[in-house]
């Protein structure tokens, strides 16, 4: 019997240290996954701030360049004295032809979308083929801020 009891003893310790051996890889297992779900997750949050901060440069770039084209358009003044001129005689009819072509140009080259000229009082007074601007009574707001700070505005993206 003694044999037996040292025998039975035997089997217990060794499922003990079975079942503690299984503890101790599984707890290391787990350790290891919490650590490399740490790193993975550190490392995705590095490449969306990198993203982040490259696509802000982009667009501060792009906001730059739109505001370059504006001041250019904004200081021609041969391009606003012949614009005043033939806001001021439509019924020549030169101003559907000259501004729009102008501007299509414009809109091609710079890669431009659309294209409005509006008066003084913010009436929409033509526009480049492909642009959609309902005619309201009234302007939009950044054609308003515009008209009143008497400065370059824009709108919001669309």
């Amino acid at each position: 019997m003694p044999f037996q009891d040292q025998s039975h003893k035997a089997n217990w310790y060794l499922v003990l240290v079975f079942v503690l051996l299984t503890l101790g890889i599984m707890a290391a297992g787990y350790l290891y996954f919490q650590k490399q779900r740490e790193h993975i997750t550190g490392d995705k949050k590095n490449d969306l701030a990198a993203i982040a901060d490259l696509k802000m440069s982009q667009i501060d770039s792009w906001r730059k360049e739109r505001l370059a084209d504006a001041r250019m358009i904004y200081e021609n003044r041969l391009l606003a004295l012949r614009a005043q001129q033939l806001l001021k005689d439509p019924v020549s009819g030169r101003l559907e032809d000259e501004l729009p072509g102008w501007m299509a140009l414009r809109e091609k080259n710079d890669e431009y979308a659309m294209g409005f000229l509006f008066d003084a009082e913010g009436t929409l007074r033509c526009s480049v083929h492909g642009s959609s601007l309902h005619r309201s009574s009234e302007p939009p707001s950044h054609v308003t801020e515009a008209l009143k700070t008497r400065s370059i505005a824009f709108s919001d993206l669309q």
